[in-house]
């Protein structure tokens, strides 16, 4: 990609926008849902935004403005099997992670819409450093509310190598770990989405257009300064202490357009904390009782059982469905492996009889 905005989704979990100009890969995936302050970085190259399904604010937007006002809805929905050939499902893995693409049909696909001709960049461009000028050694670290991105500078590449929990992230396409040539820092404001008719989900939306505060690394040297964004068209620009544009370094494999932009949410008085001051969600910020881990939002305050028909992301991942708290504090219950034949809702019959009782019992139905 030739550049790739990563900010937080649903409960501060962080999502990826990538931008393909220069590079058509073999494989885009997984591509998921459309959110508003997506729609507003990707109108910065009137592009052609790909999306399966969104948040309603980000639906309203593409529908009024995604004929090129904004971007170019291209929606999995309309585009996607079977309807059109651009878009399609893989079956390795589970859904919503497996809507896939390659380069080669979303460039179709973008000229199918009327995305058409390349987008000139307005950020400036610097040379890199030389090997004997360049630092020694040097990390980054972005703490999100349920993730944590660490970059190591590598001063023979002159590149930022990303790790995500401690482990190398790896391009699933070429196998090569992860490393822009630029990390940029963004400090923004991000609280529940306001009108939300699912509260429960804990969308954010986050305030891009404006100005904040911002780290920019490159050529192995992190500067403290502000990003900015006047419009919803508008680019996003990068200045150092003195309101100076900074100069970005090329990159070594997708071309002079190499950023990694990563986005924290902005505090007051100076914090780092992951949420804003004063736009702290209270649901995600619930305990079950007598627990010390974040409550879940389909469990209702003060219960301990989780009352939601799915399986819930935030609950412990068995199949009597427990909330968190629970299966931390009780050992894992004994799971036995259900046959491939036979289907979760079938009924079977009980494998016990009842001690004095001459006939068996009633066929039962649920997990094994």
């Amino acid at each position: 990609a030739s550049v790739v905005w990563h900010a937080p989704a649903e409960g501060g979990i962080p999502r990826y926008m990538l931008v393909f100009q220069e590079n058509l890969p073999s494989s885009i995936g997984p591509i998921r849902s459309a959110r508003l302050y997506f729609i507003q970085w990707a109108a910065e190259w009137r592009s052609a935004y790909v999306h399966a399904g969104g948040s309603p604010n980000a639906l309203a937007t593409l529908r009024q403005h995604g004929n090129g006002q904004l971007v170019y809805n291209a929606d999995y929905a309309r585009w996607g099997k079977p309807n059109a050939p651009y878009i399609w499902r893989i079956t390795s893995r589970f859904a919503p992670h497996n809507v896939y693409s390659t380069g080669t049909q979303l460039r179709r696909l973008a000229d199918r819409i009327g995305a058409k001709g390349a987008v000139e960049m307005a950020w400036r461009f610097g040379s890199a450093m030389p090997l004997g000028e360049r630092r020694v050694g040097g990390s980054i670290r972005v703490t999100y509310r349920f993730n944590q991105i660490d970059y190591a500078y590598d001063r023979t590449t002159n590149t930022y190598r990303r790790s995500v929990m401690g482990k190398a992230q790896i391009d699933a396409d070429d196998g090569k770990q992860v490393a822009p040539t630029n990390v940029i820092v963004m400090f923004v404001r991000f609280a529940p989405l306001p009108g939300d008719p699912h509260p429960e989900k804990l969308r954010l939306d986050g305030d891009v257009v404006g100005t904040g505060k911002a780290y920019i690394a490159t050529n192995g040297k992190t500067l403290t300064g502000t990003w900015s964004k006047k419009s919803n068209t508008a680019p996003t620009l990068f200045f150092d202490s003195k309101d100076r544009p900074v100069a970005l370094t090329p990159g070594h494999d997708v071309g002079p357009s190499a950023a990694a932009l990563a986005h924290r949410r902005r505090s007051g008085g100076g914090s780092t904390s992951p949420w804003s001051a004063g736009a702290r969600p209270r649901h995600p910020a619930r305990r079950g009782a007598g627990s010390s881990s974040p409550g879940c939002s389909c469990r209702p305050p003060g219960s301990r059982s989780c009352t939601s028909r799915t399986r819930c992301t935030r609950c412990a991942p068995d199949r009597r469905h427990r909330s968190r708290d629970r299966a931390r504090s009780r050992p894992a219950p004994r799971r036995r492996c259900r046959p491939a034949w036979t289907p979760p809702c079938a009924l079977r019959p009980s494998p016990r009889r009842p001690r004095g009782r001459s006939r068996p019992r009633r066929w039962s139905s649920g997990w094994w």
